[in-house]
C-alpha cells in the first residue's frame, strides 16, 4: 500500500472509531452528526455522501441493537 493510501485509510480508522464511541452517547441522529462535524477533517478527502453514508450505517446498527 503506498503511503497515500495508508495515510487515508489511518485518517478514515480514526474517524469511524470515534464515531463508534460517540454514536453510543448520543440518542438523536442530529445530535450524533453534529458532533461528528468536528472530525470531519480526517476525512475531508472522501465524497461528503459516502462518509454520510458510513455514519448512516453505523447509526441504524446501533439502534438496531438499543431496540433489541
Amino acid at each position: 500500500m503506498g503511503k497515500v493510501k495508508e495515510w487515508a485509510v489511518e485518517r478514515e480508522e480514526e474517524f469511524m472509531g470515534r464515531a463508534k464511541e460517540l454514536v453510543k452517547k448520543h440518542k438523536s441522529w442530529s445530535a450524533f452528526t453534529s458532533e461528528m462535524e468536528n472530525y470531519m477533517s480526517l476525512v475531508d478527502h472522501k465524497d461528503l455522501n459516502d462518509v454520510i453514508d458510513s455514519l448512516n450505517d453505523l447509526w441504524t446498527i446501533e439502534e438496531a441493537k438499543v431496540n433489541e
